[in-house]
């Protein structure tokens, strides 16, 4: 809730539960400065003077998602929740509106863009460490298949030399331990095995 709290602070909501604004030690103009929206913002390819022309219009006569949002210049595309969600900040602080059912609108609004934002950044985090995972999984088959072609093209060069005696001279060729070499040769028979065999499903 928003309104003004014992000893001249300001209390508000954030993060979903109540805190209190220091009035004496920071003003309404500097927490909302400092406020993470900012950052959040700024991310979308929001200017600060974009964010000091908008502002929310408050209509007692229709309910809070009514309220109009004014600005002058265009904001990013896609940045409506979020120009909306930083004009209810501007309010809530910067007006002090008293408690009411538009008040706890207005904070439901900040946080629910908050809270969206958060879990698209969690989700695009997933989705980077899923990509770098496959990248590395590739990248480490591909050196398995080579480590493969070449144990194979020495046992076709030579018919008398025995699959260890040919793992043990590749592996030295790739500069890699001996145990190193195996793992890289059961890795590619078994990615051959893999694809080699028939998907029961396709024969049904």
């Amino acid at each position: 809730m928003n309104g003004r709290g014992k000893g001249g602070r300001c209390m508000s909501k954030d993060n979903g539960t109540r805190c209190f604004l220091p009035i004496k030690s920071m003003t309404p103009d500097e927490y909302l400065r400092q406020h993470k929206i900012n950052g959040l913002l700024k991310k979308l390819g929001v200017t600060d003077e974009q964010k000091k022309l908008a502002s929310l219009v408050p209509n007692a006569a229709v309910a809070f998602s009514f309220w109009p949002v004014t600005s002058k210049g265009q904001w990013p595309s896609n940045t409506t929740t979020a120009r909306r969600a930083w004009c209810a900040l501007k309010w809530l602080i910067l007006d002090n509106p008293e408690d009411s059912k538009e008040t706890d609108e207005a904070w439901k609004c900040v946080q629910e863009f908050l809270n969206s934002r958060a879990l698209e950044a969690g989700a695009k985090h997933l989705l980077n460490a899923k990509d770098a995972g496959a990248k590395s999984r590739a990248a480490s088959l591909a050196k398995a298949k080579k480590f493969a072609d070449d144990v194979d093209g020495l046992m076709e060069n030579n018919s008398r030399l025995t699959e260890t005696a040919a793992v043990q001279k590749a592996a030295k060729n790739h500069n890699k331990a001996e145990s190193t070499g195996w793992n890289y040769l059961k890795k590619a028979k078994s990615d051959k095995q893999e694809n080699s065999t028939p998907n029961t499903a396709d024969l049904e």
